[in-house]
Order: structure tokens, then sequence, then C-alpha cells
């Protein structure tokens, strides 16, 4: 990208093609995906893909190279949220800005059936670290 990005994340799919997610500032701080092709980089889906700005992007591909991206989300309070994209659009998995306050440090993982599981630092909860899964 050619603006200006922060909080990336990286992820290859099982064909060896990154991906990154990240702050969009090109695109009001909303998150961005783009893969890349082997030629060149492309966005996945829409650029700045979440409701409004997001930071601590984290990202993860499942077994059938769907990426998932999950953040802090300014425009539900901070709170995390997941999206999945479906092939065709960006999708929330879930509900948006399920945890119970604002989150940082935001580390998402797929268990084998493409479960999201989603670690951060919980600043509903004393700033402990928080682990929740959607199954």
């Amino acid at each position: 990208s050619a603006n200006s990005v922060e909080y990336v994340s990286l992820a290859m799919d099982s064909d060896g093609n990154p991906y990154v997610a990240y702050t969009d500032y090109g695109n009001g701080g909303r998150a961005t995906v783009m893969r890349y092709s082997g030629t060149a980089w492309e966005v996945v889906g829409s650029a700045g893909l979440s409701a409004g700005t997001a930071y601590w992007n984290s990202l993860a591909i499942d077994s059938n190279n769907a990426p998932y991206v999950a953040y802090q989300d300014y425009a539900n309070g901070g709170r995390a949220t997941v999206m999945r994209y479906s092939g065709t659009a960006w999708e929330i998995v879930g509900s948006a800005s399920f945890s119970s306050g604002g989150v940082e440090y935001v580390s998402l993982a797929l268990d084998p059936d493409n479960n999201p599981f989603v670690a951060y630092r919980d600043t509903a909860n004393n700033s402990r670290a928080t682990v929740m899964s959607y199954e």
C-alpha cells in the first residue's frame, strides 16, 4: 500500500501465498487484507473491511485458505471483532464486539476445525489475558 499502515499481521495460505492484514490509513484507519498472488499484491474483498478504525490486527488462514482477521474495533467501543472472507465478501464471525470491554494485543488462531480462538489484553478484567473461542 502506498499509504501509511500500522498493526501489520502476516499469515501464509496452504499454497505458500502470503497475506497481510493492517490498519490502512488510506482507508480511514480501517482494516485491509492483501494477498500476494505470485506476481502482484491484491486486496482481498474490499479495502477498509472493518466498520471503523481497527487496531491490533491479527490474521489467520483456515484449512480452505479463507482469511480471518481479529482486531480492536473502534466502531464498537474498542472491543474485539473477528471477520472472515467468504470468497465474495467479508463477514462477521459470531457477533461484532464480542468481548466485554476494550482489547489490546489481539492474537488470533484457528483450531483444526477452523474455529477461531482470540487472545487479548482485557481492559474489562484489569488488563489480564483473556482467551475466547467461537464454535
